[in-house]
């Protein structure tokens, strides 16, 4: 398994929920900080959420850390189309900055939240 592995299996479920309405941009792939990552944006044109359709956009980044996998996702959402949204790459590089520096960090054994050694709180 790789990151971009795990994120395309996220962007399939997705496509699942619209699939005439999908469309998907591969913003980043590689090692950033020691890690490997992926980073993506997934967007649907028609998505239902509690009954409600609407248009969902969501930048995704990936990380294989040492034993695991995370994600981050920041999503907006829009009134809902047929077509899929087009992606602006820089308004999602914008995003994925204003996110600011994604960290992993082992805590110490037996140690605690908010994991001092980590956090420095």
């Amino acid at each position: 398994m790789t990151p971009a592995l795990f994120g395309e299996k996220i962007a399939e479920d997705l496509r699942a929920t619209c699939p005439g309405s999908f469309s998907k941009k591969t913003l980043s792939e590689g090692e950033i900080n020691g890690y490997d990552q992926f980073i993506a944006v997934l967007s649907c044109g028609a998505a239902v959420r509690e009954k409600t359709t609407l248009g969902e956009s969501m930048l995704l980044v990936v990380i294989k850390g040492e034993h695991d996998y995370y994600t981050v996702q920041s999503a907006d959402r829009s009134a809902s189309s047929q077509n899929p949204p087009p992606i602006n790459t820089a308004q999602w590089l914008n995003k994925r900055k204003n996110i600011g520096a994604i960290e992993l960090c082992t805590p110490v054994p037996g140690e605690a939240p908010p994991y001092p050694s980590c956090t420095g709180f």
